[in-house]
Order: C-alpha cells, then sequence, then structure tokens
C-alpha cells in the first residue's frame, strides 16, 4: 500500500556558508557534475536555488508497480534531485522518465541505507517515477527539481561506452556455453582470451575513474568454463553504478536466446 504524505509546493532560496555549499557542490558532482561559479569577491555566501517538488515528500510500503507517481515539473528545473531512506529486506531501483527518453534512467541499491541521486531533465521529459522494492520495505523519499544542469563526465561515459562491447562478449561466452549449448569449451576459451585482452588495453587506456575497476574486473574473471563473469560481479557491479549515475549506463548486447 502506498501513503503520500503531500505538503505544498513552494520556491525557496537558500543561503549556505562557503563551507557547505562547498560540500553540497562536491556531493553533486560525484552525482554527476553542476556548474561551476565563480568565486564571490564580496565574501557574502553564495546563494543556491531549488525548487521544491509537488509532493515535497513521499513515503510508501513496497513497490509502486501499478502506478507510478507523477510529478510536476517545474518551470525553469534542468534536473531532478532525490534523497532516498529505505527500510526491509533485498536491494531497491528507483527508476525516473520512461525508457524511451534518452534521459531515462534508473539507480540500484540496498536498502537500510539512505541515497542521493540526480536525473537530467529535458523539455520533453516526462515525470513518471517508479519505485521498486521488496514488498515489506518501507521507504521515504523527498524530491527536489533544480535549475542546475546535470553534466555528464565525458571520460566516465567514454569508459562506460567502451566496456559495453567487451562485457557484452564475456557474457555471451558464458551464456552461450552454459545456456544455449551454442558454445563448446574451446570456443569459450577463445572467445573469454579476445575480450580479456580488450579489457586489458582498456584497463590501460582508461582516464576516468573506472581505471582500476578495470582491472579488477580482470583480477576476478573466473576460470571456470561458462562462469567468467561470476567471481567478477562485485567489480562489474561497480562499474554499472558508476555509468549508471553519469547517466551513460552500461548494457549487454546478447548474442543468444533474443
Amino acid at each position: 500500500m502506498l501513503t503520500l504524505f503531500l505538503r505544498s509546493a513552494q520556491h525557496r532560496r537558500v543561503a549556505v556558508a562557503s563551507t557547505v555549499a562547498a560540500a553540497a557542490l562536491v556531493m553533486a558532482a560525484c552525482a554527476g557534475g553542476v556548474d561551476t561559479a565563480e568565486s564571490d569577491p564580496t565574501g557574502e555566501a553564495p546563494i543556491l536555488e531549488i525548487i521544491d517538488a509537488t509532493p515535497s515528500v513521499l513515503t510508501g510500503v513496497g513497490p509502486t508497480l501499478e502506478k507510478p507517481i507523477m510529478l510536476d515539473i517545474p518551470e525553469g528545473s534542468n534536473s531532478f534531485r532525490i534523497e532516498f531512506d529505505c527500510e526491509g529486506p533485498g536491494a531497491f531501483a528507483i527508476e525516473f522518465g520512461t525508457m524511451l527518453e534518452a534521459t531515462a534512467g534508473s539507480h540500484r541499491g540496498e536498502c537500510s541505507s539512505t541515497s542521493e541521486f540526480v536525473w537530467p531533465i529535458t523539455e520533453s521529459f516526462r515525470s513518471a517515477l517508479r519505485i521498486f522494492v521488496h514488498d515489506e520495505a518501507s521507504w521515504t523519499l523527498t524530491p527536489a527539481f533544480s535549475p542546475m544542469p546535470f553534466l555528464t563526465d565525458a571520460s566516465i561515459g567514454a569508459d562506460c561506452a567502451a566496456f559495453v562491447p567487451i562485457v557484452s562478449a564475456l557474457s555471451n561466452a558464458d551464456h552461450g556455453y552454459r545456456y544455449y549449448n551454442a558454445v563448446d569449451e574451446d570456443e569459450w576459451s577463445e572467445r573469454i582470451a579476445l575480450a580479456t585482452a580488450d579489457l586489458d588495453a582498456l584497463a590501460a587506456s582508461a582516464e576516468s575513474e573506472l581505471k582500476d575497476v578495470f582491472a579488477g574486473v580482470r583480477a576476478t574473471l573466473g576460470g571456470d568454463v561458462g562462469m567468467a563473469l561470476d567471481s567478477a560481479y562485485d567489480a562489474v557491479t561497480t562499474i554499472h553504478t558508476a555509468c549508471s549515475r553519469n547517466h551513460t549506463a552500461v548494457y549487454y548486447m546478447a548474442e543468444f536466446g533474443g
């Protein structure tokens, strides 16, 4: 059952001390990038404008599968930010927008934690918000819109795009052998060797924070036939999370079963 607690929408301008403002900018940059403001020669605290959402707080128990939450996007909004608290078993996923939109995307995490996420907004954006949690998990979501644009980190985006054919090749080798009987042991070994060589090259050339994580995937690839990716699950998940936060998500190009 979904219970919504509504408060009236409002615009607020928040003056914050310079140290707090700097921390806020760093947090936003980690979520995907912000414009960098010039220093104020007067020494006054900078002004950060937040456009509150309607409703301003949402709470519920279980997923919103049958009826997504629709939020009105205030005029002048360029990004959408949420703080999400979840208590209960299992993981969660939050999707904002629709999968037909280039700026749509989902963020994931484990319940019993507080998370912050950011989405970009375009003129044609449709504000459908979906929450996927365990039936018994309770959650609280605080949404806010901002005129501050979401900036994708180009180096992370390039590394995420380069990882797509590599992780797809590894997955196809495993699945082709394990589930579809389309790849024998010799071919599996050849496919893994080729993908591993590409992964080594990516780990050497990557220019983003993912460089060491690519090396971690390489170091943890399994040698059991049909299970190369299984032991690298944690490192691959770290890459998925970073790419999703940057809104340059990793996807799989499936060769079998489609």
